[in-house]
């Protein structure tokens, strides 16, 4: 499979059995011309007989990743993404993430989802799947945690 380049194209676990590649296939065009950045986000798996073929685990056609990040086992996804209209502007900006369970993965789950453009900083996922990340507002730095299932907090 050849993939198109995007920065933070490549991304480990800490246990160094997981893999997640971000890119696209060079064939595949986005669905709109603002959609500049397409790419899809595939996850493999080492095992004793070397890497898996990569599984595509986030496609749309719609939708910019960015900010992905994974937890020191593998198990948890954390990535932003970026709704733009046709002048490239940023209309909603959501948090995501998903688990795997068995041989599949959980429906995703939006941990924030806020309409124009807020910068994601140091978005990070814990093994237990809680998140952290921090985000820019002008000069205002602010951090947050949300374990799973629990209320977002700001560590301000």
């Amino acid at each position: 499979m050849r993939l198109r380049h995007s920065p933070g194209c490549f991304l480990g676990a800490g246990d160094g059995r997981s893999l997640l590649l971000r890119g696209r296939k060079s064939d595949d065009q986005p669905s709109r011309p603002e959609i500049v950045n397409l790419s899809h986000v595939w996850w493999s798996r080492r095992t004793k007989d070397g890497w898996q073929t990569p599984e595509m685990i986030l496609r749309d056609r719609e939708v910019n990743y960015y900010s992905e990040a994974m937890s020191p086992g593998g198990r948890w996804l954390l990535w932003v993404e970026y709704d733009r209209d046709q002048s490239m502007k940023i209309l909603r900006t959501r948090l995501r993430l998903m688990c795997r369970e068995g041989h599949g993965w959980t429906e995703l789950q939006t941990v924030v989802d806020r309409e124009g453009y807020v910068q994601f900083w140091n978005t990070c996922i814990a093994d237990d799947g809680t998140a952290a990340w921090t985000t820019i507002a002008g000069q205002s730095w602010k951090g947050y945690v949300r374990a799973p299932g629990g209320t977002t907090i700001c560590l301000d």
